[in-house]
């Protein structure tokens, strides 16, 4: 409990002296976007105000993260609609990740390259995304949008999928075989 208690505040700490985040809650770090939605950011540094993020290792989370589907704040709530577009890419510190039923957007390649990543878990109500055995697709179950990187062995991509996203299997070291059915169209 005292580390994850020292996580907390290393993660404020970290988002109040760079000024990347408007709010920090709970370990996690938000922007507010003009449409009155948060969007989750860098602990490090802001990747939408000028920033960069070291792609790797450097966004501050690290462990399993659990996204909030609301945050309330200064007597405010929130919906959580949005993860930065490029946060978890090649992040080597995750383990796990939950997504609730408000995400709306990930960008193009959300947890490409995480060699630690076991799972990827989607809330059942989610309109946009689903997950089934920890791997991410969207809500009709017919584009594969990324494999957690630490999956081993053989996998069996489902029948109902057509087309992989662009970075779908990239850094899924473990896999020794990958099954693809005749339906997908396109990679």
């Amino acid at each position: 409990m005292m580390k994850t208690l020292l996580t907390s505040i290393a993660a404020i700490a970290l988002c109040i002296s760079t000024h990347a985040a408007d709010i920090t809650l709970d370990g996690l770090c938000y922007n507010i976007q003009q449409d009155g939605t948060l969007k989750v950011v860098s602990a490090n540094s802001s990747s939408s105000g000028g920033g960069s993020i070291e792609i790797g290792y450097n966004n501050g989370y690290s462990g399993e993260i659990n996204i909030p589907a609301a945050v309330e704040w200064q007597g405010t709530t929130y919906t959580v609609t949005t993860v930065d577009e490029y946060l978890f890419l090649g992040d080597n510190q995750i383990t796990g990740i939950s997504l609730p039923y408000s995400i709306t957007n990930l960008g193009p390649t959300p947890f490409a390259n995480c060699p630690k990543l076991q799972y990827i878990n989607v809330a059942p109500d989610n309109e946009r995304y689903s997950s089934s055995d920890g791997v991410l697709y969207n809500a009709a179950m017919d584009t594969l949008i990324a494999c957690p990187g630490a999956k081993s062995g053989s996998f069996e991509v489902p029948a109902s999928v057509k087309a992989l996203a662009t970075s779908a299997f990239y850094g899924c070291a473990k896999l020794t075989t990958i099954s693809l059915p005749q339906s997908v169209a396109y990679m």
